[in-house]
């Protein structure tokens, strides 16, 4: 891209969104789209980066087809660093995972949300992702029904995609070990304390995750559970932290409030009042969220998708901040300067 669009796009973007204020981050932004099942970065109104499992290589394959078309209803899509690279990692409702590299566009590692003996189904619904250290891939699972069994299955599944094979890509059948959970829906890995954070349906989950290789095993562990009933609030969503602090950000049915990891705390005096928000991102700046909020979208009845992104500041509260036509938007994450070499 040349300097002279680059500058070109900046003026877009900077107008687009003056009526903030000079102060609002002007970044790329990745989105789930499920309008066209897609993953796109976008920088001010330009789609400049995107990914579809239909148009991914390693599902070009005949024995991947199946996989191929399941990554429909995509709940999740981050940025994160692996084996020195950049990747996207991916979760969608249609029992499937991925962690992409950015630069090909291609899956380096991919599997179903399923346990020994279980067979794919359409009610797997993969919430959220996370890379832990040592090559291990945390996904959780809302309203998962094993096929084989009548009790509904739902939790965290574990991956460990390295080992001798860690730029290979990995079977497709591979399993997950499975930790049993409350409809887990968000992921924030505390490398401070190496600790995975998960929420759900009954509040904030902290656990230990490793994996033994001699054995070739994990060892799981629930420390703690913060729950949010006392608090008069229902189901854990998103979660993420505010950058720069040791504060998590947990979105709810009713509210997003914050929790103090250090002190093992629900802070009360930072609650956000906004109902049901499926992704909710805090800046670097620690001033601007990234919001998405679920509204009706005319020609579509999925009322947990939106359009248009959202910018809240304490100051301003939830104002229109990006407004995509047709665009089917489930959550999105800021992606700052991810593309620029």
């Amino acid at each position: 891209m040349s300097n002279l669009k680059n500058v070109g796009l900046f003026f877009m973007a900077f107008f687009a969104f003056a009526s903030f204020g000079k102060d609002v981050p002007v970044e790329d932004i990745i989105v789930c789209d499920g309008s066209d099942n897609s993953i796109k970065i976008y920088r001010g109104s330009d789609v400049v980066w995107k990914w579809t499992a239909k148009k991914d290589k390693t599902f070009s394959a005949k024995e991947h087809s199946g996989l191929r078309n399941r990554f429909r209803g995509l709940t999740e899509a981050r940025v994160c660093n692996y084996k020195s690279r950049k990747v996207v990692a991916i979760a969608s409702t249609d029992c499937t995972w991925a962690i992409v590299d950015l630069a090909t566009t291609n899956a380096i590692a991919y599997g179903y949300s399923i346990t020994p003996g279980q067979k794919p189904s359409y009610t797997v619904m993969p919430h959220s992702i996370e890379i832990l250290p040592n090559d291990i891939v945390a996904v959780a699972s809302t309203y998962t029904i094993d096929n084989n069994k009548p009790e509904r299955k739902k939790g965290v599944y574990f991956y460990h995609i390295a080992g001798d094979k860690a730029t290979k890509y990995k079977d497709a059948s591979q399993c997950g070990t499975f930790f049993s959970m409350d409809n887990p829906h968000g992921f924030y890995w505390d490398g401070k304390k190496e600790r995975l954070y998960v929420s759900s349906s009954t509040g904030l989950h902290r656990m230990k995750v490793s994996f033994d290789n001699k054995e070739n095993k994990f060892n799981i562990e629930e420390e703690k559970v913060f729950p949010i009933a006392p608090l008069g609030i229902k189901w854990g969503h998103d979660l993420a932290l505010v950058p720069g602090t040791r504060k998590l950000v947990m979105t709810t049915y009713e509210l997003a409030i914050s929790f103090d990891m250090d002190k093992e705390v629900w802070v009360l005096g930072e609650i956000v009042m906004r109902k049901d928000i499926k992704g909710f991102d805090p800046h670097r700046d620690k001033k601007h969220i990234l919001a998405a909020v679920p509204k009706p979208i005319k020609g579509c009845a999925k009322s947990w998708v939106t359009d248009t992104l959202e910018i809240y500041t304490r100051e301003d509260g939830f104002k229109k901040y990006l407004h995509i036509p047709k665009a089917q938007i489930y959550k999105a994450r800021w992606a700052g300067g991810v593309l620029d070499k």
